[in-house]
């Protein structure tokens, strides 16, 4: 009965971490995009309109420097695949919700979720992520 326990917190922890990893690294990679995109973020297409369908590709292909999928384009791929978030359902473990609000709905329809106008990447599971702060840093122990 001890051993139960340690084991299932064992497993939520390493779970936690590949979040934490996953989510750092797709953010700094959304930086960079815009970065090299001249302030355009990914969910932009090349005419500037919203795309949020294109995302992914244009955060795992290569891009024109405004935003247009180009195999032979100077930019990218800034991942290598777009991650999973370990604590949704495998069926929805990648997809992304889209909005405006700075916080995620945390309703587990998909693994994540987008804020449009922050640009910032959020885990939409209902577990996980809840140690991590807007720029995917762990964040510190209340004291008590």
């Amino acid at each position: 009965m001890i051993v139960v326990p340690k084991v299932i917190d064992a497993a939520d922890e390493a779970r936690e971490s590949a979040l934490g990893t996953d989510l750092q690294a797709a953010r700094r990679q959304i930086e960079r995009y815009i970065l090299e995109h001249a302030d355009r973020a990914p969910h932009l297409n090349e005419s500037g309109s919203l795309d949020t369908g294109g995302l992914v590709d244009r955060m795992t292909k290569r891009t024109q420097q405004d935003g247009k999928l180009d195999t032979a384009g100077p930019c990218g791929p800034y991942l290598p695949q777009w991650p999973s978030n370990p604590f949704s359902q495998e069926s929805v473990a990648q997809k992304i919700t889209f909005g405006q609000s700075k916080q995620p709905p945390r309703n587990a329809a998909t693994g994540w979720y987008y804020c449009i106008p922050t640009h910032i990447l959020y885990a939409n599971s209902t577990r996980g992520g809840d140690a991590f702060d807007s720029a995917g840093q762990v964040q510190a122990e209340p004291i008590p």
